[in-house]
């Protein structure tokens, strides 16, 4: 829009232009002087709109999917109204979005393609996904609503590997990539799969963990790898719920806003579904703006601390960087001794949201426990952790020493 008030703008001085050059060949009462003040007003306000429509053109973008009504299985009935409550919620903060309803095999492709090319190094893209989706194997798939899965082999040639979704965003030249997955439901087709031994199927419940999260990329599960998510009672999803309640609060890191989510449905649904998200190392942002604002809502005092201190922990324990933890954290020689063994023993730790995060008060020590949900060892076997080693509780500075 304003790209073309620019371009009005120029039609308008130029207009201007020749009415003054008239004027002054007619003789009529407009000095020099006059004249040249009235162009440079004009050339300034051209200026700004003109950058103004740069802002405009690389600014952030979202391309927002919502599956519910599947040709062949079960209808979903969140999908549709959760796509269509984050489309509003993005374009009121600022994003320019797609919104595809509903999209059947080979039209997610091209619009993947679109939103690469309208990416700026300015720019952050944010892919979100309601309805169906299967894993099979490490592979996670999304599926479109005309896909007729009649057997296990099906996924991957009727479903749309995440894997093209990561690539697409990775490779573009987006400062930050955010992707939401409202997926993690169950197969809706295995019923359908008559004459198949239950030991042949190789698709299991939920979605599979993403072990390398590429450049600058926070991915977000609906609930943690390998379990399922559920459809809301009412309008939304139980996530996308907690999405809408937490994506304009001023001054909530992604990371952050990521946390407070997940607390937020592992409350709604009594600890039936616990969110998860990972991240690779990642520039600050906030969906509502990073300034000093007060937080509303169930962040209370020093929670903005609290949680840029656990997005910083949370990082120092995905890369088992233990020294990072210590400048971060209060950890004893002991407690430093079991990390390191574990870090030595399992290159691959799947964490989840942390099951407790709190500070008394202004004045006194934080704690965040973070669970060990898996792990995986040298030889890539997956190890489920017991009950000594499968949480982690650091202690934080006060908050007055802080890490901003």
């Amino acid at each position: 829009m304003n790209v073309t008030l620019a371009g009005a703008g120029f039609l308008l001085y130029g207009s201007i232009y020749q009415k003054i050059v008239a004027r002054q060949r007619t003789g009529l009462n407009m000095t020099y002087r006059k004249a040249r003040l009235i162009k440079y007003f004009v050339l300034i306000f051209l200026f700004l709109l003109l950058m103004d429509a740069q802002a405009e053109i690389s600014r952030n973008k979202a391309l927002v999917v919502g599956n519910s009504q599947y040709l062949y299985t079960t209808y979903l009935p969140n999908p549709e109204s959760d796509a269509q409550a984050i489309s509003t919620r993005l374009e009121q903060l600022g994003f320019d979005v797609t919104l595809l309803l509903n999209i059947q095999s080979g039209e997610l492709e091209p619009a993947l393609q679109d939103l690469h090319n309208s990416l700026t190094e300015n720019s952050v893209a944010l892919f979100f996904y309601a309805g169906h989706g299967l894993r099979k194997g490490s592979s996670n798939y999304l599926i479109p609503t005309d896909s007729d899965i009649r057997q296990e082999s099906d996924i991957e040639r009727r479903g749309i590997d995440l894997s093209l979704v990561l690539d697409n965003l990775s490779s573009s030249p987006s400062r930050l990539n955010v992707v939401m997955l409202d997926a993690c439901r169950n197969n809706p087709f295995q019923s359908q799969w008559s004459g198949i031994a239950r030991s042949t199927i190789h698709v299991q419940q939920g979605l599979a963990a993403i072990e390398q999260i590429q450049k600058a990329t926070i991915l977000s599960y609906a609930t943690e790898p390998g379990s399922i998510a559920v459809d809301g009672r009412g309008r939304h999803s139980p996530y996308t719920q907690a999405l809408l309640k937490y994506l304009d609060q001023p001054g909530l890191t992604v990371e952050a806003m990521f946390s407070e989510v997940g607390r937020d449905v592992f409350r709604n649904t009594h600890g039936g579904q616990k969110p998860w998200f990972s991240s690779s190392t990642s520039p600050r942002f906030c969906f509502a703006g990073c300034g000093n604002t007060t937080i509303t809502s169930s962040v209370t005092d020093g929670r903005q601390s609290l949680d840029r201190d656990f997005a910083k922990i949370m990082q120092a324990l995905q890369t088992r960087d233990l020294e990072q933890l210590k400048s971060l954290a209060s950890i004893s020689d002991k407690q430093a001794r079991a990390l390191n063994g574990i870090f030595s023993a399992y290159p691959v730790l799947d964490l989840v949201t942390p099951i407790e995060s709190r500070q008394t008060s202004q004045s006194q020590s934080r704690s965040i426990t973070v669970e060990i949900q898996k792990a995986r060892n040298h030889q890539g076997n997956l190890v489920i952790p017991s009950a000594d080693w499968n949480r982690i509780r650091l202690e934080l500075p006060r908050r007055e020493h802080a890490l901003n």
